[in-house]
């Protein structure tokens, strides 16, 4: 089975302008655009993804929740959500109840998320779940 391809041409309205970290004003902290893209299956409403962030000076991602998306609500429609995370340490899990991943057993399912272009996560064939580690700011491990 061929996996589709996802490809994110940022707009003004989801992704700061420029490739530099962007900052808000109120904290003072920078922040990196992060961007989750998924082409459902045909069986949206089992799938939905979480975003946790490692907590300062522990090893657990318990109740570190950042982010959590809704259930999707139509077969094979594409879905994209961005979002300004702090500089970290992030987990990416993505979850298909019904133990079929979002690709192959109902439809061409795919996800991938990444930071100003670069991939830091891609997929679709899992059974129950799929997690990726990343750091924010994020440096693709193939330059």
């Amino acid at each position: 089975t061929q996996t589709p391809s996802l490809s994110i041409t940022p707009t003004a309205s989801l992704v700061s302008p420029s490739s530099v970290p962007s900052s808000s004003l109120s904290p003072t902290e920078t922040c990196f655009w992060t961007e989750i893209a998924i082409i459902y299956d045909d069986d949206p409403s089992l799938t939905w993804w979480t975003i946790r962030r490692k907590v300062s000076g522990s090893d657990s991602w318990a109740d570190s929740e950042v982010m959590r998306s809704h259930r999707g609500s139509d077969g094979n429609t594409f879905h994209i959500e961005s979002n300004c995370l702090q500089e970290g340490e992030f987990q990416f899990n993505i979850h298909a109840d019904g133990g079929d991943g979002i690709c192959c057993d109902h439809g061409e399912g795919y996800y991938n998320v990444t930071s100003y272009g670069e991939l830091i996560a891609e997929g679709g064939e899992f059974e129950r779940a799929d997690w990726t580690h990343f750091t924010l700011p994020f440096v693709s491990p193939f330059l």
